[in-house]
């Protein structure tokens, strides 16, 4: 029963590496940004400071997303558009090690559109 078991394995193996093999992987932008002049964050005091502007007015409010690992981001705040200003935002829970944030902008009619990642290395001080 051993061997009937490796037997399904190998076949299993060569028909997953024949697939891989034939099919090159393609790169396609996700989505091009252009709700965003700039966005930038810098270490401010024990926190994190974002800043950035929008391209239009047409933003309802701004979803700050936070990740320790670049890949879950999880929500930090709401905040509301106060036109093509610069706008800013202190996140004051940080811990030590890569953090990375994104910005999405959500419009008056409902589509959003997420910023480019941006990522800072928070040093632990003593």
């Amino acid at each position: 029963m051993k061997t009937l078991m490796t037997i399904a394995f190998l076949s299993f193996i060569t028909i997953t590496t024949s697939a891989v093999a034939t099919q090159l992987p393609t790169s396609t932008p996700s989505v091009t940004v252009t709700s965003f002049k700039s966005f930038k964050i810098h270490r401010q005091g024990k926190g994190v400071t974002l800043s950035w502007q929008p391209a239009t007015a047409d933003v309802q409010e701004f979803v700050i997303e936070r990740s320790y690992d670049g890949e879950f981001f999880e929500t930090v705040c709401s905040v509301g558009c106060n036109g093509t200003s610069i706008h800013r935002f202190t996140d004051e829970n940080v811990f030590p090690g890569y953090i990375h944030y994104r910005i999405t902008a959500v419009n008056a009619d409902g589509t959003s559109e997420a910023s480019p990642v941006q990522m800072i290395r928070i040093v632990q001080r003593k």
